[in-house]
């Protein structure tokens, strides 16, 4: 009888490798094609040894399979070009015909259908273990990513092929998605399970952008990723963001188009969405529509090119009744509904969770609620990031960052953004900071437990509601309710020390919801353990995977090795223990399952004694080998005929497999039995995973509770960094009224400060006050005499008074502002054909039209960009107009000769006006900076002394002095 080779496809013949004869073994060894190559095995079995019945895990025989219906081959007819034609296949999938749809294959037909419905978004689709990307986007994706470019046969033509393992798509997402600003769709495997038979279907399930992200890990966790929907309305505009990955919704309604561009600025998006039914959209042009929608120029909108901006009609008019936008303008209610439709096409599986996600409801924003920073000003004042260093380094934000948890550093940088202009809020906010200042201990106490447990909350829940989650973030929120609950003992406890601030210790306790049931739930649920088992091998796994070629890891087969038996206290059980992420004492029935489940392990351990007993030793074990399945293993030599035994179970085995020093076998009961605990393992999991969304719907009903909870913990972590500053930079707590007076005695710019200090040299503070009768201060004096640097200490102080902070200076009292603008530095704009006077006359323009007598202006250098008397003329017409407007006004210049002008000026608002100037001391070894502020004008600018300071030749200095003194002589003539 001929030997035939069994191969892992069965055609029509029903073979089984368990039955109650043993095989007659014999082995082939084929040699390899390869001289220098390890010779390879291959097993055989003798076609007579084939079982006669096939049999099932229960040990009985199977039914017979039925019969085999040839199917009718249809022919396939299909041109192709001649061989020595290259062709490469296109994704033009719309313009297919019928014969080149059904020649491609279902893999190729799903990839072009995908290409044709979106067309603007690089696709990638999850094919096993890798993301791929095919036809003409594979060549640009492989450069981009720096990833190897390959080719695929489909349908007679070489098809362009990149790809990476699953593990690398966040690593490729951050640099298509925020490096190169592109649109992502990600096309996900959902698998089907039909009979036997595995179906795998493909489908976009999300449209990655800049303003969608919502977990991925290379979010800075510090700063919100907002994304905004405009539309507009009669010259009005609707705005409308949100942070997706925290659920921070809010809307506004915004007058004109200069206080749109400032609200996006001080926002910070990754990500503009326009409204395209209400709003042409331009590019550096001022062109107009004529079909009734407003005109803008994005550029001037978003001069930031890293944001990304998309275009979007809605498809459906606002509904008045919706509960998420009830309540809200209709032109915001607009606005929100299109952002919404947005995400609708970005979050294609998340529909259903769209409202947890936007937390169902935008939170109106009154823009008169806060102080208004223009979008220079936000620059100028390097409030979010330093104009010289880049980054953070040398901002306002930087030198306050004192906070300890995620979403408090948001909230720090949201509130220096969006100062307040109610005195209830800022007082509140520096009872706080002046109590956390005083008390010391309770101060470190919450910093403590802030940093080792608050976590993130609010994105946690984001997870939660997208199904995103993992079971590491319920722990998470276990831990971030037990913070809260310290955090409210150690508020309660601090009443005793501090008599004084008893009222605002138990104000703030108050605030609090008691989450403790949900806390105790979540850990009475949750083994923590098995979580960190959990982690520690995905680590070793990741390691490991890191040193492996991405072909390798996609071709490798993993063998495990079957688990040998394990001690468990005085009993001896089969294999380990299951690994439960739920504890079984907090469900019935995972802790009935749990039993029987050691109940069949003790099974398990007794049939191996029986095998070890019937074929003599310890070298026989009882198994489970991937590939393989339930085995017995024999380590060494060869199973004989079994030695009689008086165990119940049969014990004779038949061949599956074998090396040079390991033979393994197929027994029948061993197969049942390890059926059992594969079958029980599975409902186990089945169970874990209901009690694992029980739990997270049980999260989910409290996540108002949870939020609010966040919220209040992210207030006392700004308001204790605050506190901290204010014990290293030496603050004070300002006085704030409604008045439109502003005093300051030893105002100090905290970022020049920090910086002098680290030179060895000490800043010097100045006064100011500005009241009914001195509205306006002119300030000269010389180059590098500080005029600049005083001019935005005080705006500083002033956000930093309304944000809740106390103040680096002696002493100050505010009456609120409203607005602050900042006419400091001016830089060309060529790509929009604008000058540096250009910009400038810009900036002053929008200060005379918006300023109120409430607000507070800061110029420098007005008129400069242009001819001396030209300068004078704009700059004397600029502060005669800031004077009638009746702002508080600081107001610095070269042009003494302005200084004239208001002194011949017999109108009486000029009353109004003061001067004020530095000076210097001219010594033999240098000049000397006073930096100190005296009544006066300093008509001197020393601007050759600094030139020569800067090094400039010494042949031009002589010449411009000479130049100089001819020029003043003809001057006074």
């Amino acid at each position: 009888m001929r030997n035939l080779v069994l191969t892992a496809r069965r055609a029509g013949v029903q073979a089984c490798c368990a039955g109650p004869s043993r095989l007659a073994l014999s082995t082939v060894r084929r040699a390899s094609t390869r001289a220098e190559a390890k010779p390879k095995r291959r097993t055989t079995v003798a076609y007579s040894s084939i079982p006669d019945q096939a049999l099932g895990s229960d040990g009985e025989p199977l039914p017979p399979l039925d019969a085999i219906t040839p199917h009718p081959v249809r022919k396939r007819v299909s041109k192709r070009k001649p061989k020595s034609a290259t062709t490469t296949a296109t994704p033009n999938a719309g313009a297919e015909d019928a014969e080149e749809a059904v020649r491609w294959p279902p893999l190729a037909q799903s990839v072009r259908d995908d290409m044709a419905r979106f067309p603007h978004t690089i696709l990638l689709t999850r094919v096993g273990g890798f993301y791929e990307s095919y036809f003409d986007q594979a060549p640009s994706l492989a450069s981009m990513l720096g990833i190897k470019l390959a080719n695929r046969r489909w349908g007679g033509q070489d098809v362009p092929m990149a790809g990476f393992p699953i593990f690398q798509l966040e690593k490729y997402l951050k640099i298509l998605v925020l490096d190169h600003g592109l649109l992502v769709a990600i096309a996900e495997e959902f698998r089907s399970t039909e009979g036997n038979a595995v179906e795998i279907a493909r489908r976009v399930n999300r449209i990655v952008s800049p303003g969608t992200l919502i977990d991925e890990k290379f979010l800075d966790p510090f700063v919100n990723n907002f994304i905004v929907g405009i539309s507009a309305s009669n010259g009005r505009f609707g705005l409308a963001w949100l942070d997706v990955g925290t659920a921070d919704f809010n809307s506004a309604v915004c007058g004109d188009f200069n206080t749109l561009r400032d609200e996006i600025a001080r926002i910070g998006p990754r990500e503009v969405v326009i409204d395209a039914g209400t709003i042409h959209a331009l590019e550096g042009t001022s062109s107009t529509a004529g079909d009734g929608r407003e005109c803008i120029d994005v550029r001037e909108l978003v001069p930031d090119p890293s944001v990304y901006i998309s275009h979007f009609t809605p498809t459906s008019t606002p509904d008045s009744e919706d509960a998420g936008v009830a309540g809200l303008d209709a032109l915001e209610r607009g606005t929100v509904q299109v952002l919404l439709g947005y995400l609708r096409t970005r979050l294609l599986d998340s529909d259903s969770s769209l409202d947890a996600l936007t937390h169902a409801r935008p939170l109106h924003q009154r823009l008169d609620s806060a102080m208004q920073i223009d979008a220079h000003t936000l620059a100028a004042l390097e409030i979010k990031e330093g104009a010289r260093e880049g980054g953070l380094r040398g901002s306002l934000f930087s030198v306050l960052r004192r906070t300890v948890t995620r979403g408090g550093t948001r909230l720090l940088q949201q509130w220096l953004c969006h100062p307040s202009t109610s005195v209830g809020t800022i007082e509140a906010r520096l009872d706080m900071v002046e109590m956390l200042l005083h008390q010391r201990g309770l101060r470190e106490d919450l910093r403590t437990t802030l940093r080792t447990g608050a976590g993130d909350t609010t994105r946690v829940l984001q997870k939660l509601a997208a199904r995103r989650n993992d079971e590491q973030d319920l722990l998470e929120l276990r831990d971030a309710i037990k913070t809260t609950t310290r955090v409210t003992r150690l508020l309660h406890a601090e009443r005793a020390h501090a008599p004084r601030a008893a009222a605002t210790l138990q104000m703030w306790g108050e605030k609090f919801t008691d989450l403790g049931e949900l806390a105790t739930k979540l850990g009475d649920a949750i083994d923590e353990r098995v979580i960190e088992q959990r982690l520690a091998r995905q680590q070793e796994m990741a390691n490991d995977v890191q040193d492996v070629a991405a072909e390798t890891t996609r071709a490798k087969i993993r063998s495990l090795a079957g688990r040998k038996a394990s001690q468990s206290g005085e009993e001896e059980l089969w294999g380990d223990e299951f690994e439960h992420l739920i504890r079984p004492a907090s469900s019935k029935m995972l802790g009935s399952l749990t039993r029987t489940h050691r109940q069949l392990r003790r099974a398990a351990r007794q049939l191996e004694v029986q095998f070890q007993q019937a074929y003599g030793g310890d070298h026989v074990s009882l198994r489970h080998v991937m590939g393989q399945g339930y085995v017995v293993h024999s380590r060494g030599k060869a199973l004989s005929a079994p030695a009689f035994h008086d165990g119940a179970e049969d014990v004779s085995v038949h061949i599956a497999g074998k090396n040079r020093s390991t033979h393994t076998y197929y027994a029948a009961a061993w197969t049942a039995l390890g059926s059992r605990l594969d079958a029980l393992a599975k409902e186990m999991q089945a169970v874990e995973a209901v009690e694992l969304e029980t739990l997270r719907q049980t999260v989910l009903v409290q996540a108002s509770a949870l939020r609010q909870n966040a919220a209040l913990l992210d207030q006392l972590d700004v308001l204790h960094s605050f506190a901290q500053a204010a014990e290293e930079y030496n603050l004070v707590r300002p006085s704030l009224d409604t008045s439109t007076s502003l005093t300051v005695r030893g105002a100090r710019h905290l970022s020049v400060e920090i910086g002098l200090l680290e030179r060895g040299r000490l800043f010097t503070p100045n006064d100011l006050s500005l009241d009914a009768d001195e509205r306006v201060q002119v300030i000269t004096g010389p180059n590098m005499g500080g005029k600049s640097t005083f001019l935005r200490s005080i705006a500083l102080l002033t956000i930093l008074a309304q944000s809740g902070c106390f103040v680096p200076c002696q002493s100050m009292h505010l009456g609120l502002v409203d607005r602050i603008f900042s006419r400091i530095g001016a830089n060309d704009d060529l790509f929009r054909d604008k000058s540096t006077f250009m910009v400038e006359m810009s900036e002053v323009g929008e200060i005379l039209h918006r300023a109120t007598p409430r607000s507070l202006v800061i110029a420098d250098e007005i008129g400069r960009g242009t001819t001396n008397l030209t300068g004078i003329a704009v700059g004397f017409a600029t502060l005669a107009t800031l004077v009638e407007r009746g702002c508080r006004t600081l107001f610095a210049t070269h042009f003494h000769e302005i200084t004239d002008l208001v002194a011949e000026n017999t109108d009486p608002a000029f009353a109004a006006v003061s001067f004020y100037a530095s000076d210097v001391e001219q010594h033999d070894a240098g000049l000397v900076y006073s930096h100190t502020l005296r009544r006066g004008v300093n008509r001197k600018s020393y601007g050759i002394q600094v030139a020569r300071i800067a090094n400039v030749p010494q042949p031009t200095l002589e010449l411009a002095q000479s130049t100089l003194a001819r020029l003043e002589s003809s001057h006074h003539t």
